[in-house]
């Protein structure tokens, strides 16, 4: 187990990062009056109802809400003009018997929240059908992952 948070386990799979269970909420788009639209990767989300995407709280970005997380620093999948980044970060989550490989485009939830992964507003839906679970149960797997344990600067 690499996480001490018993609230969300990760576990090393090969070059992969498994996260068996987490609790996963969505995030953006326009039903979201919380959020401005902006993401670290420089996609917004509102006005675009089919982006899927996820968010991940990832080590080395200075945010105080991630200190402590277990994922490792990496690239975001969109570049800040949201061009593709091919060494960015991939999940795929599992909710049930559906699965989706998607790019992870934002930083978070914050630790406090106990939420291991947010969605966007289609990915959620694709998962439940409507935004009024509001949480949901998921698992997820961060494509090479592994690969990058160790190597953030300063990111406890």
């Amino acid at each position: 187990m690499l996480s001490p948070l018993d609230w969300f386990p990760v576990v090393r799979s090969g070059d992969d990062l498994l996260v068996p269970r987490a609790a996963a909420t969505w995030f953006g788009g326009d039903a979201d009056p919380d959020d401005h639209g902006q993401t670290a990767s420089g996609v917004p989300t509102k006005g675009q109802p089919t982006l899927l995407g996820c968010a991940l709280p990832l080590a080395g970005y200075g945010l105080k809400g991630l200190r402590g997380t277990p994922l490792p620093m990496m690239a975001l999948a969109c570049t800040t003009t949201a061009l593709p980044n091919p060494d960015g970060a991939w999940a795929e989550v599992t909710c049930g018997l559906l699965t989706l490989k998607l790019p992870v485009i934002d930083l978070g939830p914050a630790l406090r929240t106990r939420h291991g992964i947010d969605l966007t507003v289609a990915a959620f839906k694709h998962f439940v059908g409507d935004l009024s679970q509001g949480v949901i149960t998921v698992s997820y797997r961060l494509i090479r992952g592994a690969l990058y344990l160790g190597r953030e600067k300063g990111a406890a």
